[in-house]
């Protein structure tokens, strides 16, 4: 059942290079060997597309989302191997600003002030944390732009009277 699986999950090509196959874990192996290994193109386009990712005319959220998707996918074809030398929490503290640092360089120029108040805290918060901090400032900044294009319509109102 499970080589039946395989085959009618690949490539009609390569069935035909299985059709003999005793056991599942045959095509299984191979099929490993033959594809398993190579992410180093793919790891190449996420990390290129990541370096690229830029705010522009987007939302925070929808910045921050579309970084996080492609550093998640990162993380499946990318594993480091789990150790008990006591490394584990030095690496993720490396990611974490790793990927603290990627999401304040996609940012627009209006966050300045924000990301300089976070770059100073010791130690760096996560890349969470900080990504709501901006939110509450993108917030401030639309209630002030609301806030003054009423003002500006309520003026120009007054004065047609």
């Amino acid at each position: 059942m499970v080589t039946s699986w395989i085959l009618n999950s690949i490539s009609k090509d390569l069935v035909e290079s299985f059709l003999y196959a005793t056991t599942a874990r045959e095509p299984w192996i191979e099929l490993g060997e033959w594809y398993g290994k190579s992410n180093g193109p793919m790891t190449y386009q996420i990390k290129r597309r990541i370096a690229t990712i830029s705010q522009e005319n987007l939302s925070v959220t929808t910045c921050y989302t579309k970084l996080k998707q492609l550093r998640d996918e990162l993380a499946n074809i990318v594993s480091i191997a789990p150790c008990s030398c006591g490394s584990e929490k030095l690496t993720t503290e490396i990611h974490n600003v790793d990927h603290l640092m990627q999401f304040f360089m996609g940012l627009n120029d209006a966050f300045d002030q924000v990301r300089s108040q976070v770059l100073l805290l010791n130690p760096l918060p996560t890349v969470n944390k900080a990504f709501s901090m901006v939110l509450q400032v993108e917030s401030q900044k639309e209630v002030q732009t609301n806030l003054k294009e009423h003002t500006e319509v309520t003026a120009r109102s007054q004065s047609n009277r």
